[in-house]
């Protein structure tokens, strides 16, 4: 991704401490992305919004350097001294954010992490709703999880029970080997199943 330099009036600071970062989405209802994100911007150049953010971030993953970090944006009424804000592009709210907006995010907040020293958390990272009741954004369709890669991990392999279905198998050809009545080649395959076995065995467990 890539950052361009878009310069808004509205601000104040510098800012004392950094706690966070609140999480917003435009909802500005233009037609297109590109046309939501330019008019994103055109609003926060304006000194007569009275508002800004730190960054916006487009749908292609690409944005915009709004306000210096440094520096209090105006974007979240009693959070502005504390906190940095992030806009990301969503022209409704049935709009869904790209793969492209939560890895530029994910960047930004990584970088913002190390610099200003708050964890990457959700007491850290919150959403413009739940500062203000009145709003609703990032909204339903941004995901947290998938921000934070915090998705459940898939359930691990029940080693007992493979073990015990491996246990069975061996018998069964080990009984076929001792069986005097089973041919030399039947006894042969068996062996070599077993052989087989053992080498995939150790595949599985990383010993080969």
């Amino acid at each position: 991704m890539s950052w361009e330099s878009r310069n808004s009036p509205n601000h104040s600071g510098p800012r004392r401490r950094t706690l966070g970062v609140v999480i917003h989405s435009t909802r500005g209802g233009a037609p297109s992305q590109e046309t939501e994100y330019m008019a994103t911007l055109n609003w926060f150049a304006s000194s007569g919004s009275q508002v800004s953010a730190h960054r916006v971030i487009g749908h292609d993953g690409d944005g915009a350097i709004v306000v210096d970090d440094a520096l209090i944006a105006w974007h979240a009424t009693d959070h502005n001294a504390e906190w940095l804000g992030v806009e990301l592009t969503e022209p409704t709210i049935n709009d869904p954010y790209s793969d492209e907006q939560y890895a530029a995010l994910r960047g930004l907040l990584q970088e913002w992490s190390a610099t200003y020293g708050f964890p990457l958390d959700r007491e850290h990272l919150v959403a413009h709703s739940e500062i203000n009741s009145q709003k609703t954004d990032p909204g339903p369709l941004f995901s947290w999880e998938k921000l934070l890669q915090t998705e459940a991990p898939e359930e691990a392999t029940d080693m007992p029970s493979i073990v015990d279905s491996l246990n069975v198998i061996w018998e069964k050809l080990s009984q076929i080997q001792a069986d005097s009545s089973a041919s030399t080649t039947v006894k042969e395959l068996a062996e070599d199943a077993k052989q087989k076995g053992v080498v995939e065995i150790k595949k599985a467990i990383g010993l080969q």
